[in-house]
């Protein structure tokens, strides 16, 4: 599988240049695919590589500039919240937080808004749950 991510986002690169749109199509529909962390991880990588590449192409503080800064910020938040999920229902706040460090660590989140903010939603989803399960009776039964 990380092979074929390789040769798919090297595609899109060598073909097209940075095209972010292509780099992006490519990106969500792997995204589904790879069912393993180590392969997340590798297909995160190369789209941060390859977006990057792709904003060092374009003036920065430009419309263009911002736009395609926000659509990266945006899209890794989402990946995030995607990873966490459990039967794709309920964000896991632990992994969701795990996740978050993860990212910051390998520098493909930074110190920004989404970082500040999902570090804050981990606490908040982790407050939920515990509340939550304090309503749960012995049988399992939501208390009222």
């Amino acid at each position: 599988m990380y092979e074929r991510i390789r040769e798919i986002i090297d595609g899109v690169v060598e073909v097209n240049g940075p095209d972010p749109s292509a780099i992006r199509d490519r990106v969500w529909e792997l995204f589904f695919e790879v069912q393993d962390e180590n392969g997340r991880i590798e297909l995160l990588s190369m789209y941060d590589a390859a977006m990057r590449l792709a904003l060092g192409r374009l003036t920065a503080e430009t419309p263009e500039f911002e736009g395609l800064r926000q659509v990266v910020e945006i899209d890794k938040c989402a990946f995030v919240i995607l990873e966490a999920m459990i039967e794709d229902a309920i964000v896991d706040a632990d992994e969701f937080d795990r996740i978050v460090d993860r990212e910051i660590k390998a520098n493909r989140m930074h110190g920004r808004e989404f970082a500040m903010h999902a570090k804050s939603a981990a606490k908040v989803l982790r407050d939920q749950r515990e509340t939550w399960n304090r309503r749960k009776g012995p049988a399992g039964d939501t208390l009222h």
